[in-house]
């Protein structure tokens, strides 16, 4: 994205900041096809938060066994262990659920954290997309102060839309762009 194509929003600290980390053009379609939808970029989490929210969802299969169990067993040997989230047994089957909100709540501002600083990038097509468009490197202070709809794959920032973002490491992007082509 050039210096033309950004928004009269934008300071010219911003504006300099956008331009000077823009890549090569040529690398943007080929890192494309390696993004991660918006969608499945929380794999792009911290592993520790991700371990979290995985032994949060698979809970739920394990609380009808749970309920199955005789009071006795529930807090036996054999009863099965409660997820632990932030360091912390989660203290009744009950609480799983607001645990699960937490958890992905915490993934949730872990990826906007490393989409705004820039260790993850985001590439899209901006709206309204022409039939001959090349995906664009959306500049991270762009994307830091994007709406986001994850479902939808959109962002809006700068009074500029998105179709069809995808989201990479930026090291991962930097390697697209060493390569020859």
């Amino acid at each position: 994205m050039t210096g033309d194509n950004l928004p009269a929003s934008l300071t010219k600290s911003e504006r300099a900041a956008a331009t000077v980390d823009a890549p090569d053009a040529a690398g943007v379609p080929a890192a494309y096809e390696r993004a991660l939808t918006l969608v499945e970029c929380s794999a792009l989490a911290d592993p520790a938060l991700l371990d979290q929210h995985r032994a949060l969802n698979a809970f739920p299969a394990l609380s009808a066994k749970w309920r199955e169990l005789s009071w006795g067993e529930r807090f036996g040997n054999e009863a099965p262990a409660l997820p632990v989230y932030n360091g912390r047994s989660v203290g009744s089957p009950q609480m799983v659920p607001q645990a699960t909100l937490d958890a992905a709540g915490d993934l949730d501002r872990d990826v906007r954290a490393r989409l705004g600083d820039g260790r993850l990038r985001v590439i899209g097509y901006q709206a309204p997309r022409q039939l001959d468009a090349e995906p664009v490197l959306l500049p991270s202070v762009l994307v830091a102060s994007a709406t986001v709809n994850w479902r939808l794959g959109t962002l809006e920032a700068g009074g500029m839309l998105f179709h069809q973002a995808r989201v990479l490491r930026a090291e991962d992007l930097a390697a697209v762009e060493t390569v020859p082509a």
